[in-house]
């Protein structure tokens, strides 16, 4: 039997969806400037930019060939699309629409032309690997300014 999602929880879903990024955000900013790189946030605005700063901070500190920064890099594209999620949602927010039957409850927004949608269920999966992100960026982030430590080395990596 399918999960009832209501209007309610759709409209939560939007809350969650902008606090799990505001998160993300905090902690690509906070690992940038205390890796020295705060003339790189200093002028960026949005989650995008300050992930483009972070990334940038990272390849400073360490070869291009090393675990962190091809880590950061990684981390950095399967970001775009829960990214490009967040700006349709923030900026082109079209509706919401809660289950009905064997419809699943959907948010809809509008981007570059065309009309985007995602699942309540989509949705769930992006924000259990959203909320894996802030530890993820402070622990690439431990591994580049502590150059020779591993990500295993660190204090309450497992």
């Amino acid at each position: 039997m399918k999960e009832t999602v209501t209007y309610e929880r759709m409209k939560g879903a939007i809350g969650s969806l902008l606090l799990l990024w505001a998160t993300i955000e905090t902690a690509a900013r906070i690992e940038t400037d205390r890796g020295g790189g705060q003339a790189l946030t200093k002028n960026a605005r949005g989650a995008g930019a300050v992930l483009a700063a972070w990334v940038r901070m990272i390849q400073s500190k360490v070869q291009d060939n090393s675990a962190a920064a091809r880590l950061a890099l990684n981390l950095h594209a399967q970001l775009l699309e829960p990214l490009e999620v967040r700006n349709g949602v923030c900026h082109g927010l079209d509706g919401i629409s809660a289950s009905w039957g064997d419809e699943p409850a959907t948010i809809t927004w509008r981007a570059k032309g065309k009309c985007e949608i995602r699942t309540w269920e989509e949705l769930q999966v992006m924000f259990a690997f959203l909320s894996k992100i802030p530890r993820a960026i402070g622990l690439i982030s431990d591994c580049a300014l502590n150059q020779g430590t591993t990500v295993w080395d660190l204090p309450n990596a497992a």
